[in-house]
């Protein structure tokens, strides 16, 4: 479990395809302290288990299914990640309740930069539009954000300089793919309901 503040942003060394595993090394300067094999990290929102400490970098695989299902299949070496340590029960919890399960992936509409300050929409599925609502938390590439605005077919986030600075959002452009972590309580609530 995580809270979707980043701790820092890694590259991927190395991106390696063996009999349908990706194996990932990625550098990073801040949580490879204390880091341990078995530990799970966020990367980009996807949670990954460490295989493997390395001077200044870490180890992770993921499967198939991961690799469908977020925007890892366009990952490769020198791509910037997002990083977390996953939380511990002693933590503050200073974004929201992120479990690094991906659940869609949405398109970037556009990038609006109004002063030091960005607007960045997103196109909407069917799916998944019931759990987006205005003031609602919901996770992009593992970073915690808070949904500004809703439309018919799309939803913004507003991302401060200080969330800039810490993350990779600020490389997104027009069309780009992220991961979409949608809030957990939210789904709960709404298999309750259904059931």
């Amino acid at each position: 479990m995580f809270t979707g503040i980043i701790e820092e942003v890694g590259k991927i060394k190395k991106f390696t395809i063996n009999d349908d595993i990706v194996n990932l090394e990625i550098n990073c300067k801040k949580i490879i302290h204390n880091l341990k094999t078995g530990e799970s990290v966020s990367v980009s929102g996807i949670c990954l288990t460490v295989t493997k400490i390395i001077k200044n970098s870490f180890s992770a695989q993921m499967i198939p299914e991961t690799i469908n299902k977020t925007n890892a299949k366009y990952w490769g070496k020198n791509t910037l990640v997002n990083l977390e340590r996953s939380l511990q029960l002693s933590d503050r919890i200073n974004g929201h309740i992120v479990q690094g399960h991906v659940d869609e992936t949405f398109h970037v509409k556009e990038v609006n930069i109004i002063k030091d300050s960005w607007v960045i929409s997103f196109n909407l599925n069917e799916k998944l539009k019931k759990f987006i609502i205005y003031k609602g938390s919901i996770s992009i590439n593992g970073v915690s954000l808070t949904i500004s605005s809703v439309n018919k077919d799309f939803f913004s986030v507003s991302l401060i300089p200080e969330t800039l600075k810490r993350t990779n959002l600020v490389n997104l452009k027009s069309n780009d793919l992220v991961n979409v972590e949608i809030d957990i309580f939210a789904k709960y609530i709404e298999n309750f309901l259904r059931n």
